[in-house]
């Protein structure tokens, strides 16, 4: 059985044709895929991550209480630790120690973010007018 030219023209067309709806399908199925496997591996990833941060949250929790515990049975004052810890996240270093007159040189260098938190925290604290004027007009400015 011989194919004259014409057939055998027809049938590589044929094929070819074939041949790329399959690369295309391939490809398109490759490309769903890839989709799907990246959303899943997202949301396991997000929910992985929700589970650490649960349970470092829940552990946190604990230990809290058991500091908290710990400093009543010694006589301490959780609030005074409080204060310490609220202190040494301040903008200024060795905050509590230093002078009004410090501070109110370094409130000019500082954000308003930062400005107000040593605002709030020399309210609740120290409540040294001098400070709390010079942040209120740090504010401002």
């Amino acid at each position: 059985m011989e194919l004259s030219t014409r057939e055998l023209t027809t049938s590589i067309e044929s094929l070819k044709s074939r041949g790329l709806t399959v690369v295309e399908s391939t490809k398109n199925a490759g490309v769903e895929f890839f989709g799907r496997t990246q959303k899943i591996t997202a949301e396991w990833l997000v929910e992985g991550e929700k589970k650490v941060l649960t349970s470092v949250l829940d552990a946190l929790r604990e230990l809290e209480t058991r500091i908290e515990k710990r400093l009543e049975l010694l006589g301490g004052d959780f609030a005074a630790v409080e204060a310490a810890s609220e202190a040494a996240a301040l903008p200024i270093p060795d905050y509590d120690a230093q002078t009004a007159k410090d501070i109110v040189a370094e409130l000019s260098r500082l954000s308003a973010d930062a400005a107000k938190a040593i605002l709030e925290y020399e309210k609740a604290h120290k409540a040294r007018a001098t400070v709390i004027r010079a942040a209120e007009q740090r504010l401002v400015a």
